[in-house]
């Protein structure tokens, strides 16, 4: 079988939303960001997690950054990584069996295309990357970077935190006058500062910045849907 490909849409380095971007407004991580699981069941197998640098077991983005990076160094990862490459389209070819098809059933071969901007093109054939049977496509201008292969079997990890979701709440646009904002724009508590805030929702993320914004604002109020209600 050929080498595995890796597309990784962020352009900088390994890790996904665990690669911490100060002050943005369209990434999950934010300043004062750990990890509600301890590091000691999250680790792999084959990797022993490095010591954190507070010397806890709820470690912070940084640390969990810097073992992905480990893990994908121990274990020459790095060479089937494409960095900056976007996904566009999978189809699933009916025609063409899987090479990994068990005895039992036949799988079909997948076909992805996927975008690669100039300056990740150079930096793959500066690495040496290899795309095999890649197709330059020609539809359109736009589409002028659009590349495609075809893979044997695919594995889509793209996780549930890259795109915000927003409840519409009627009437919030036409009577509330304050601030709303997601928590993917959220960074640093400060911003709170003498404020009054309302933090909708109570899951990881909801309570952490609760408790974070606590410490600047002057009331913090946390809704939580499933709360039973305290006085019948």
């Amino acid at each position: 079988l050929a080498s595995p490909k890796v597309f990784e849409t962020n352009a900088r380095k390994t890790g996904g939303v665990w690669n911490y971007v100060s002050n943005s407004t369209s990434d999950p991580v934010y300043r004062g960001l750990r990890t509600n699981l301890p590091k000691e069941i999250m680790g792999y197998r084959e990797l022993p997690w490095l010591e954190a640098q507070d010397g806890g077991s709820f470690v912070t983005h940084r640390d969990v950054a810097r073992y992905l990076e480990s893990y994908r160094d121990s274990f020459r990862l790095g060479r089937y990584i494409h960095h900056g490459h976007s996904v566009r389209q999978l189809t699933v070819l009916s025609d063409q069996p899987s090479a990994l098809s068990p005895d039992t059933e036949t799988w079909p071969k997948i076909r992805l295309s996927w975008t690669v901007s100039e300056t990740d093109q150079q930096q793959d054939q500066q690495h040496g990357h290899e795309h095999g049977k890649q197709q330059l496509t020609s539809t359109g201008e736009e589409d002028s970077n659009v590349q495609s292969d075809v893979f044997d079997a695919v594995l889509i990890c793209n996780g549930h935190y890259a795109k915000a979701s927003s409840p519409r709440i009627p009437g919030l646009d036409q009577y509330f006058q304050g601030k709303v904002m997601h928590s993917i724009e959220y960074d640093d508590p400060a911003m709170f500062q003498s404020e009054t805030v309302l933090c909708i929702g109570a899951r990881a993320s909801g309570a952490d910045l609760t408790r974070e914004i606590m410490e600047h604002a002057d009331y913090v109020y946390l809704s939580d849907s499933t709360c039973p209600p305290l006085v019948d």
